[in-house]
């Protein structure tokens, strides 16, 4: 199942619940809104030139508050679910507490490590080679495969760069799938409120398991809309239960096979 909603997750989301959507694992990037608080970077034009503001402006990393949609996700997950949220290091305490007050007990705090950050323009301070996210589990017969071996609480990849980046703050596909490979099950439903490229939808369908994604801007609906089925198995065409069909009870855009 793939079933994809062009809109804002704060009004989709509902929408899921009332069709009775319950999925496995949530696994979503949210934005941080922190790129547009780091402060202004300024250039001087000589030694007494016009100074210029050179801060990056980043339209994608917008405002939304994690208690704006935690607890819609929630209401979109299984009684025994997972949830994996990228966050910022400052989000963590408010994030976690959220996460608790919709029934996670167990939280985790994990990473992915990245061995080719990107430069700092500041020269102020380390690059940050590090991006956090949480994994909490609620209820006590939660997915997680140990059959997948072991794993540390951490994530070496590189970040996408190049011709292959589709999007500005795009997840690799190695740390999506490992989240997927050990934190659900083959046939089990994976949820993104945030897809954005669509690269969590990949990594689900890449190993079998259905996915729901989210995204508000045209442009990045668009290119998920297209990736993501490229992925799917040869035989999952062969499947009676993988049909395509029009969405049900639809308001927004929505694409659904």
């Amino acid at each position: 199942m793939i079933d994809l909603h062009k809109g804002d997750c704060r009004n989709i989301l509902p929408q899921l619940n009332r069709r009775g959507i319950k999925a496995d694992l949530l696994l979503t990037d949210p934005p941080y809104n922190i790129s547009n608080e780091a402060g202004v970077i300024t250039r001087r034009g000589g030694k007494f030139g016009k100074t210029t503001d050179i801060s990056p402006k980043f339209e994608f990393d917008h405002k939304i508050e994690p208690e704006e949609w935690i607890p819609l996700a929630s209401k979109v997950l299984k009684e025994n679910a997972v949830a994996v949220i990228f966050l910022a290091v400052q989000q963590v305490p408010a994030v976690m507490a959220l996460l608790k007050s919709e029934g996670f007990e167990k939280i985790y705090l994990s990473a992915w490590v990245k061995p080719n950050p990107t430069p700092q323009a500041r020269k102020r301070k380390w690059c940050t080679g590090l991006e956090h996210f949480v994994i909490a589990t609620r209820g006590e017969k939660y997915h997680y495969n140990w059959k997948e071996g072991h794993h540390t609480g951490y994530i070496i990849t590189p970040a996408v760069s190049g011709k292959k980046r589709v999007h500005e703050t795009q997840k690799p596909l190695k740390l999506m799938t490992d989240i997927v490979r050990w934190w659900s099950f083959p046939g089990d439903i994976v949820l993104d409120p945030f897809m954005g490229s669509g690269t969590s939808g990949v990594a689900a369908v890449k190993y079998r398991r259905g996915f729901i994604g989210v995204e508000e801007k045209l442009k990045h609906y668009n290119t998920a809309k297209r990736r993501i089925p490229i992925y799917l198995p040869l035989d999952f065409f062969m499947q009676d239960s993988f049909v395509q069909e029009p969405a049900k009870n639809k308001t927004l855009d929505s694409f659904q096979q």
